[in-house]
């Protein structure tokens, strides 16, 4: 799934499995060039990283433009197309997620109520987050890791997502005086330095 050198096209290849845990979660890695999706929605929340390249779609009314290490992202019921942005085409590594992951993840966070939080963009340009996406996903399509690692990994990126880029996030208490959930997902990866999550920094 390489192009022959930088200024080539991508091959088109396209490789989508499911994996039961941590949830029912359908995940794609896919490489595109000529191909184009007409409007469509889904019932899954979507969100990826774009490897390559660069996706155009239309969403919320607005022609967008996810380059190389951007997050993409669609919210449930949104309707919105998909083509490439440049002739090279684009490579992307999708998460489609039950919306129960969402709504579980934001009563970890708030401990008061269970709600699907709502994301206005359909592009986000978080080095951090990426970084975190990618590796999750990478980490579902080589060699199964233990389920609690998975569990932690996969509300470790939801949280994060949430806390940083939600319309309205519930407050998230500072290190050492958060809620004792997300304090055990912190610790378990830090007690796994094999992990390698990125460092974290700014989000823009």
């Amino acid at each position: 799934m390489t192009a022959v050198n930088s200024k080539s096209q991508y091959c088109e290849s396209m490789k989508l499995w499911r994996v039961p845990s941590p949830g029912d979660i359908e995940l794609l890695h896919a490489a595109y060039v000529r191909q184009t999706f007409a409007r469509h929605f889904h019932e899954n929340f979507a969100v990826g990283i774009i490897e390559d390249g660069v996706l155009g779609f239309s969403y919320r009314g607005e022609n967008v433009i996810a380059p190389r290490e951007s997050i993409s992202l669609a919210f449930p019921g949104e309707a919105h197309d998909g083509h490439a942005a440049t002739p090279r085409g684009w490579k992307y590594r999708m998460f489609y997620l039950d919306i129960s992951l969402m709504e579980n993840a934001y009563l970890e966070i708030s401990e008061t109520k269970r709600c699907l939080p709502f994301f206005r963009p359909g592009v986000i340009h978080d080095d951090y987050l990426a970084s975190i996406i990618g590796h999750l996903h990478r980490s579902l399509q080589g060699a199964v890791a233990p389920q609690l690692e998975q569990e932690s990994r996969l509300l470790w990126m939801l949280i994060q997502l949430i806390t940083r880029h939600a319309d309205e996030p519930p407050r998230m208490d500072p290190i050492g005086r958060e809620h004792e959930s997300v304090r055990r997902i912190r610790m378990y990866i830090i007690d796994r330095p094999y992990i390698h999550w990125p460092r974290r920094n700014t989000h823009g």
